[in-house]
């Protein structure tokens, strides 16, 4: 009688010093998970981020990145730096510097060219892993936006929509392609900026 006591004694001691190890571990994890609004096509969501524990997105390096900084070193007649960090914008999830494309120093310009992954998730590929990394993007792009605001510099997003889609008017919508001749792509990129920075200066 006195085993089977010692037995439930030892089983309950055990059940609670698991239960209390637990919640220790369990409040830790949710002690690092932060809260991020982000806007995804006009919505606004409340994205976890889970700081410690994950890395960032890969970097989404298209040709569209090098025909942005060749537009706009060619418009503004002068060198860009290219892969340049922005001031002071740190990522969330790791505390690493975040970059744009293309910097022209002389007028604060910023420039990234932002390919379909960037908008949409459509299943595990090279550069969205798995949904975290998607929105774990926005959350990134949008302290990008803060500091280079916050800097007072200009910033310039050019959607492949610019040089990867045309306008159906019929339709109502875009339609892409899967491959554009590269000095097409360039052309409608350099006359994109040119708009944009007009509106700019």
């Amino acid at each position: 009688m006195s085993a089977l006591l010692l037995n439930t004694f030892y089983y309950i001691l055990f059940t609670i010093l698991f239960a209390i190890v637990f919640f220790l571990i369990f409040d830790k994890l949710m002690s690092s998970v932060d809260n991020q609004i982000v806007e995804v096509d006009g919505m606004h969501y409340m994205v976890p981020v889970f700081n410690g524990f994950r890395k960032d997105p890969r970097m989404i390096k298209d040709v569209g990145s090098v025909l942005v900084c060749e537009s706009l070193a060619e418009i503004m007649n002068q060198k860009v730096k290219m892969n340049y960090p922005v001031p002071g914008a740190k990522s969330v999830t790791t505390g690493n510097s975040i970059f744009s494309d293309c910097y022209h120093p002389e007028t604060g310009v910023m420039a990234d060219y932002h390919s379909g992954e960037h908008y949409k998730f459509e299943g595990p590929s090279l550069y969205n892993s798995n949904e975290n990394d998607f929105y774990d993007r926005h959350v990134i792009e949008e302290i990008k936006k803060e500091h280079i605001t916050k800097n007072k510099m200009n910033y310039v997003e050019v959607p492949y929509l610019v040089d990867m889609c045309t306008w159906n008017h019929q339709n109502d919508n875009y339609d892409c392609k899967d491959y554009v001749d590269r000095g097409k792509r360039k052309e409608k990129i350099k006359n994109y900026l040119r708009d944009q920075l007009s509106v700019l200066f």
